[in-house]
């Protein structure tokens, strides 16, 4: 039983770095906005948020099946929702459709910093 608890130990401190390195870039987009940064720059910051997300969705959920977790069903649902609205948004903004406010910034904050509540007290139990 202790291998379990060690396996499931490095893959949980494997989400948790996963999840400093997007508060990270969701500080450094919202750095980004605020300030005068340049459009393209903003926009690379942007693609690698995204990207850095999309690998942590993925890590999660196969973390979450290695476990055999009751709601990672439910949990995908959850992430092929957000996700879309992300790409969607970051669609529109680099085809120069919408602007990226400090709102919208914190609304994935948002998003990012309850997710993240939510799946360390999953992992806690």
């Amino acid at each position: 039983m202790e291998l379990i608890n060690n396996i499931k130990k490095e893959q949980t401190n494997l989400i948790e770095c996963l999840h400093k390195k997007l508060i990270e870039n969701i500080n450094d987009l919202y750095s980004s906005v605020k300030g005068t940064t340049d459009k393209e720059k903003t926009k690379q910051i942007l693609n690698t948020l995204v990207l850095n997300i999309i690998d942590h969705l993925k890590a999660e959920e196969r973390l979450m099946q290695s476990l055999n977790h009751p709601d990672l069903d439910a949990h995908k649902v959850e992430h092929f929702s957000f996700l879309n609205q992300l790409l969607y948004s970051r669609k529109n903004y680099i085809e120069g459709k919408c602007t990226l406010t400090e709102e919208s910034v914190k609304n994935i904050a948002s998003w990012l910093e309850k997710h993240i509540r939510e799946m360390n007290k999953r992992n806690s139990d």
